[in-house]
C-alpha cells in the first residue's frame, strides 16, 4: 500500500502548523518521521488516520483516504497514537488487543476461534502473553504501549501510522521494538525522536523543520550534521559505525 500526500497545508489559531507537505510513502516501507517539538509530526500523522478532515491531499493507493469508508480503512491501517488512558478501568489486556478485531467483525458478530488465535499471536509477538488476563491500568507505562501495540497486530493492517511509539519503553525494549516493526510485511509511519534508531532501522526519512519538509530520503543521507544544526539549533557530531551510528 503506498501513501501519496500532495500539497498539505494546516492551519490552527491563524497559525500554520504544516506547509506545502509533499511526499510519497512507498509500500512495504519503513519511513521515520524526524524533527524538535512543534515541527509538526504529530500533527502530519493525524492527518494520516483521519483526525483531521482534508479532502484531495492524501492518497492510498490513489484514493483519496477520506472516500474511503472509515472501517474498511481501519482495516487496512492500523494506528499506535499517544497513548490517552480513555479507557474503561476494569479492562484486562486480553480486552483491549481484541479491540484490534473490530474492523473485521460485523455488528452483530461475536468474536471466535480464528480471533482469538490472532490476539494470542499479537500478545506473543509483543512479549506479553504472560499479561493477557492482567487488569490493563495495573501495568507499567512501556507494559501499556506494547497491549496497544499488539492490538495494532491483532487489526492484521497493511499499513501502520506510530505517534511516538517508544514512549514509556527503555532502551531494550525501544530496539526490540524497532526490529519488531522493521520485520513488518508492511508499510510503517512513525514519529520519533531517537536519530539512532532511525538510521538503524527506517528505509526512508522525512525530517520536519517549522511545519515544512526541510529534508526527505535515506536516513544516512539526510541525518547530517549541518541537517541536524538547522533543524534543531545545536551542534551535533556523528560517527558513524558499520551498525549502527552514534551522534553526540
Amino acid at each position: 500500500m503506498e501513501l501519496k500526500i500532495e500539497n498539505l497545508n494546516y492551519e490552527a489559531d491563524g497559525k500554520k502548523i504544516l506547509k506545502n507537505i509533499s511526499v510519497n510513502i512507498p509500500s512495504k516501507k519503513m519511513v521515520g518521521i524526524l524533527g524538535p517539538n512543534g515541527a509538526g509530526k504529530s500533527t502530519l500523522l493525524k492527518h494520516l488516520y483521519k483526525n483531521i478532515p482534508v479532502k484531495n491531499k492524501i492518497f492510498l493507493n490513489s484514493k483519496d483516504i477520506f472516500e474511503i469508508p472509515q472501517k474498511e480503512y481501519f482495516r487496512i491501517t492500523g494506528v499506535l497514537s499517544q497513548f490517552n488512558g480513555e479507557l474503561d478501568t476494569r479492562l484486562c489486556a486480553e480486552d483491549i488487543v481484541y479491540m484490534g478485531r473490530y474492523p473485521h467483525k460485523k455488528i452483530w458478530q461475536d468474536y471466535n476461534k480464528h480471533d482469538a488465535d490472532i490476539v494470542e499471536a499479537a500478545l506473543t509477538r509483543t512479549g506479553m502473553l504472560w499479561a493477557k488476563k492482567r487488569n490493563f491500568f495495573s501495568l507499567s507505562g512501556g507494559e501499556r504501549q506494547r497491549i496497544i501495540t499488539a492490538k495494532v497486530f491483532a487489526s492484521e493492517p497493511e499499513v501502520i501510522i506510530l505517534d511516538e511509539p517508544d514512549n514509556h519503553l527503555d532502551i531494550k525494549y525501544k530496539m526490540e521494538f524497532m526490529k519488531m516493526f522493521a520485520e513488518f510485511n508492511g508499510t510503517v509511519i512513525l514519529s520519533m525522536h531517537d536519530l539512532n534508531l532511525c538510521v538503524k532501522y527506517c528505509d526512508e526519512a522525512v525530517l520536519l523543520k517549522e511545519g515544512e519538509i526541510y529534508r526527505a530520503g535515506k536516513p544516512k543521507e539526510i541525518i547530517t550534521e549541518e541537517n541536524l544544526k538547522s533543524v534543531y539549533g545545536v551542534n551535533f557530531k556523528i560517527l558513524f559505525e558499520p551498525e549502527f551510528i552514534v551522534y553526540i
